[in-house]
């Protein structure tokens, strides 16, 4: 019989396993915008990258930046199952059975993490009391309403190597002040 309660807590975590960051898509049926070259871009990356990819593979980070209040969040949230981190990071709010990964307004002063870890096929993460977690990276967004926000939050892209990376990896949209939707 088994009295540690680190083998309990460890065996109930493996056999009562439940999924809380997995979210299905949000439906939104909103109007079409008239200027939607951001839309168009956006849709581009989620066309290319939410779809299986094997060992080796890696997928490019998509980042939004614009202005709060433009639809960024439920445009994101729209396009399939979905984790959600906002504010701050949580391993136990991601799954790798998501079809995208949303960092949501992530903020500089609760922790920062690693861009490149989220373009990898698999990734060891973890948390602030959590235990490390290996896990198949999905799709990841990151919104934002300033580049230099945003990248505050990256913990491994410096200098001019840093940027020659971020240009190959990530895909940046910038929608300033035009929205993803109409909204009524």
């Amino acid at each position: 019989m088994t009295k540690s309660w680190n083998s309990i807590r460890a065996y109930a975590e493996y056999m009562y396993k439940a999924d809380a960051g997995l979210v299905p898509a949000i439906p939104v049926d909103l109007e079409v915008l008239e200027h939607r070259e951001h839309v168009d871009q956006a849709d581009r990356w989620f066309a290319q990258e939410v779809r299986p990819k094997g060992p080796g593979m890696r997928h490019r980070i998509l980042v939004i930046e614009g202005k709060t209040g433009t639809g960024k969040t439920a445009y994101a949230r729209s396009k399939g199952s979905h984790s959600r981190m906002c504010n701050i990071w949580n391993v136990a709010a991601i799954s790798e059975d998501a079809d995208i990964w949303i960092l949501d307004d992530m903020v500089s002063t609760n922790s920062k993490y690693s861009l490149k870890a989220l373009s990898q096929y698999e990734a060891d993460f973890t948390g602030r009391y959590q235990w490390v977690k290996t896990m198949k990276v999905r799709p990841t967004v990151i919104l934002g309403n300033s580049r230099a926000a945003i990248t505050k939050c990256w913990s491994d892209i410096e200098g001019e190597e840093g940027e020659a990376w971020v240009a190959r990896n990530v895909e940046w949209v910038y929608s300033g002040g035009r929205p993803f939707f109409v909204f009524p």
